[in-house]
């Protein structure tokens, strides 16, 4: 949903426009400066759920960065292939003899007009 993405895009720090490897890199650094191993004192509580909040943002994003390429992938193989023009040639539309025959003597009525 877009306040999701509003929200997550807030926590880590990123604007609407950012492309994926800025949001993977605001991540990296957010997730060192709040990662429970690296941080130690008294706010140890405040940090965890800090990091917590940081990782769920990222996938957030990254679903939906996801279901984005989907969709255009899914376009991309949904477009239909521009066809030929055909010919009303019996020749171009590979039809019998006997077709033929007729379009020859079609044309040649038109010519004796």
């Amino acid at each position: 949903d877009l306040e999701g993405e509003r929200s997550a895009r807030k926590t880590l720090g990123v604007s609407q426009s950012a492309k994926m490897e800025d949001i993977k890199s605001a991540y990296k650094k957010l997730a060192l400066l709040n990662h429970p191993d690296k941080v130690k004192g008294n706010n140890e509580n405040k940090n965890d759920e800090e990091f917590i909040k940081i990782q769920e943002a990222y996938e957030i994003l990254k679903k939906i960065e996801k279901r984005k390429e989907k969709k255009n992938n899914n376009k991309e193989k949904n477009t239909p292939i521009k066809q030929k023009k055909r010919s009303n040639s019996p020749r171009a539309s590979g039809s019998s003899a006997e077709q033929r025959q007729q379009y020859q003597q079609k044309a040649q009525q038109e010519d004796s007009l």
